[in-house]
């Protein structure tokens, strides 16, 4: 594949040029005019559905924001200064590492309603191909082939010449591959060359090269939503021109692995946040990148670091911000966020813990954590400490000569900054420690239990008091006013509680939200607090008033189910707050919204025309929605349980639904008449599919067991016993040969359906398989992996390749009927959409 920026030669299946960096991902494409979205949302029509009071997340129409893959032409590649800090070198990728202070993993969130002015700042985003990961796969190196000198009778001069040849080889593909990166990686970051940032939740891949945008000054000026704030000579930014998505070829066991993503649909995961010092800008740091939020025009100001995980975030005193990524710390200046430097290129930045004093960085990671000292807007790094101590939560000490940390057995550590010295060891909670919060005075700090209590110690160590009247309660973050009298404390679902600590007794209680709290940020005044709640939102307190906290902004959450269109025209999905979208490839979202409790659609299925989409919901109810419009055509009462999935035969004219109440029901699709109901099982029944020849209908869910049905006459075939866990999933091969099944404990088993045979166990590397997909030449499966989409083989059983750039583990998978579109979910909180070219 030849880049387009540097015209160098790189693989086929190459996602960056090997000499500039560039992305590889999309070639040019012919351009299409944007296809037209329908106007009418979904509406419940005998029974409302309650909706949330803020606005949708996507505007019907919104047309997609395109990346730029390529730097423009002209902007010009120089060598950083001498004793410049800046990245010279791509670092080796490392593998990822749980969130440190999150227990569980917390569920991911969404974009803000409305459309915001955004500037393309940050890094190019760091390519981690599959081989480096943590299934190691071996590719051959490509290196240019050199023929054989002709025989001739005098072979003294083709020798030397064969050796010259073979050295001026080796120098240039030194150039091209170490010595050209480290010249004009600097220069691109800092120049800002970067992918334009997600606007309107669905993102495809540009292959034309655009401009950067002109980043506007921050002002005092209120300026409404979805208006740019022009600049001073800046140019008029063009609105983004919609590409032609190529339909791609059939996706089959020998070109999976030219598998490319082309678009993504929701915008991340958020994992921390932060207040700047003056109160104005929150940082939040996900999955996908770091934005910037303003709180006086209430929008997006920048997005830095896209399609880069962003594992931490922090302000310093002079008010620029430090993000921790796997490949460093980047630092940003103040106000305006432009790029500065990178820190650490040869490491992981996990997490941060920031002294009070703002002079003392201690960054937490994979293989050792270090200490920075903070001189003015500089960070000179001092010496490694904790090198393999394992962490739930950690807290530097005010004057930042201590650190304090917490692990899953309830032991509090706390160690000497300078030396990296254990100073105690106390056993401190009878269960793990969540969060630990160091006074700002420095006179005590507090620790957060699953145990669900919260201990205040003095800064020697004894122990102060203990707060236990979290009964039944489980406790998720901790913070200290600024004067250090006052606990904030997250111990119910949508409610912050400030405790007195003299008294030991509640004072106020603040509400923001239906889940925990699993961070909090104060401003340098202390009287604007800021929370991360675990169902995607941004909350905003006034500290001295008791109202309910207002909500900055709300990203996606975990994605509960998706579906993909036959044709792979249409992309569904749902998340777990009740937010549902459907897209098209044009980069139109055609309809999306909140629904609330019963309503949400957590099994959907297209029909087989594709004109429709069938949602079975948490309420037992199917509904029938126009696929371009979202207009609800029809429904029908089907459990008295939740569906939890529904599936429809081959020939369309039925639909199968799984339910919790242990039943499978078949419907007549044009009617809604029921058909029959399959009693068999003894637990919820969660997976099911039909084979694509109709002849057979498999189910199971929480039990050991698969079980063959007859559709036709709603008979029970035979048992599949091999599991030795819970089911997860199933899938028919095209050809209906083979069905296969998947749970936990690493185990994929593959059944003959015709005698319920079993052919064989597949034993993957990644511990629950919640989905499976085949190829369209039934000769391998699609399996989830650690930070990949594995493919295996049928007949062997072996692992053929993995792809897919995932910061964190994917978890399901679709494919299209005519087997040309892929997509994927996972806990990134990102729905990926993959091609073949």
């Amino acid at each position: 594949m030849i880049c387009p920026n540097c015209q160098t030669s790189n693989r086929a299946e190459s996602k960056f040029c090997k000499s500039c960096g560039a992305s590889l991902s999309q070639i040019s494409s012919p351009e299409m005019s944007p296809v037209q979205p329908g106007k009418q949302s979904f509406q419940a029509q005998q029974r409302p559905v309650e909706m949330h009071k803020p606005e949708p997340r996507f505007q019907e129409g919104t047309p997609i924001t395109y990346r730029a893959n390529v730097p423009p032409a002209g902007v010009p590649q120089t060598l950083p200064p001498t004793g410049s800090s800046e990245r010279t070198a791509m670092p080796p990728p490392r593998p990822m590492s749980p969130p440190v202070g999150q227990y569980p993993p917390q569920p991911a969130q969404y974009p803000p309603p409305q459309t915001y002015y955004t500037a393309p700042q940050g890094r190019s985003p760091q390519s981690q191909p599959y081989y480096q990961q943590q299934q190691q796969y071996a590719y051959p190196p490509q290196t240019p082939p050199i023929k054989p000198p002709i025989k001739s009778a005098n072979k003294k001069p083709l020798i030397v010449f064969s050796v010259l040849l073979a050295l001026f080889l080796i120098v240039l593909v030194l150039t091209l591959t170490v010595f050209r990166p480290l010249i004009t990686k600097g220069p691109r970051k800092a120049d800002g060359l970067e992918p334009t940032p997600m606007e309107s939740g669905l993102v495809i891949t540009n292959p034309e090269d655009t401009e950067p945008e002109q980043v506007p000054p921050p002002n005092d000026e209120l300026i409404p939503m979805g208006e740019s704030i022009p600049a001073e000579g800046s140019i008029p930014i063009e609105e983004p021109k919609p590409v032609i998505i190529p339909a791609g070829q059939a996706i089959t066991t020998e070109n999976a692995e030219q598998l490319q993503e082309i678009a993504q649909l929701s915008p991340g995961t958020i994992r921390k946040i932060a207040f700047s010092p003056d109160g104005r800008y929150v940082a939040i740091a996900k999955y996908t990148g770091l934005d910037i939020y303003d709180i006086q025009v209430k929008g997006i100001y920048k997005k830095l670091n896209v399609d880069e995980k962003v594992n931490d975030v922090v302000f310093l005193s002079d008010g620029s911000l430090l993000a921790g990524t796997d490949a460093g710390i980047d630092h940003y200046s103040a106000n305006d966020f432009n790029y500065l430097r990178t820190y650490g290129t040869d490491r992981v930045a996990r997490g941060f813990g920031l002294s009070a004093d703002g002079k003392t960085l201690v960054s937490i990671g994979t293989l050792g954590s270090f200490i920075y000292k903070i001189d003015g807007a500089k960070l000179e790094e001092s010496h490694e400490i904790l090198p393999s101590e394992f962490l739930f939560t950690f807290e530097v000490s005010s004057d930042g000569k201590k650190v304090a940390t917490g692990n899953y057995k309830g032991e509090l550590k706390i160690w000497e900054v300078e030396s990296g010295l254990l100073l105690q060891e106390i056993n401190a909670h009878s269960d793990g420690i969540n969060a630990i919060a160091w006074s700002p005075d420095g006179s005590i700090f507090a620790t957060a239990s699953l145990d669900q209590t919260v201990v205040i110690w003095n800064a020697d160590g004894t122990k102060n008091k203990t707060l236990n009247t979290f009964e039944s309660s489980y406790i998720s973050a901790v913070k200290f006013s600024s004067d250090s009298k006052r606990l904030i404390i997250c111990s119910a679902r949508s409610e912050v509680q400030i405790w007195n600590i003299a008294s030991g007794s509640v004072e106020k209680t603040l509400e923001g939200g239906k889940r925990l709290f699993s961070d909090f940020a104060l401003d340098a005044s202390g009287k604007k607090l800021i929370g991360q709640n675990g169902d995607g939102t941004v909350v905003y307190w006034d500290m001295d008033s008791d109202s309910y906290g207002e909500q900055v902004c709300q990203y996606v959450a975990f994605v509960e189910s998706a579906a993909v269109s036959p044709l792979g025209d249409k992309f569904f999905y749902f998340d777990t707050n009740g937010f549902y979208s459907m897209s098209n490839p044009e980069g139109v979202v055609l309809w999306s919204g909140i629904l609330e409790n019963d309503d949400q659609m957590l099994a959907p299925a297209f029909s087989i025309d594709g004109s429709m989409l069938i949602a079975g919901t948490y309420g037992g109810v199917v509904y029938f929605l126009d696929a371009e419009n979202g207009e609800e055509l029809s429904r029908f009462e089907a459990h008295d349980s939740s569906i939890k999935k529904l599936a429809i035969s081959p020939d369309g004219s039925t639909i199968a639904t799984a339910s919790a109440d242990k039943t499978i029901k078949l419907w007549s699709f044009d009617t809604h008449e029921l058909i029959a109901t399959l009693t068999g099982h003894n637990a919820a029944v969660s997976a099911l599919a039909f084979s694509p020849d109709g002849t057979y209908l498999a189910s199971a869910g929480d039990e050991t067991v698969v079980i063959m049905w007859d559709p036709k006459t709603a008979k029970q075939l035979y048992k599949l016993e091999g599991h030795e866990n819970k089911v997860f999933a199933l899938a028919f091969s095209p050809d209906s040969n083979f069905l296969v099944s998947a749970g936990s404990l690493k185990m994929v088993i593959i059944w003959d359906p015709k005698t319920g045979s079993q052919l064989r166990k597949i034993t993957t590397n990644y511990l629950v398989i919640r989905d499976i997909a085949f190829s369209t030449d039934s000769r391998s499966i699609f399996l989830p992996g650690a930070l990949s989409i594995e493919q295996y083989s049928i007949e062997g059983g072996r692992l053929i390749t993995g792809f897919g750039d995932f910061s964190n583990a994917p978890l399901s998978i679709w494919i299209s009927v005519d087997g040309k579109t892929m997509l994927s979910s996972g806990y990134d909180g990102v729905v990926r959409v993959f091609r073949v070219p």
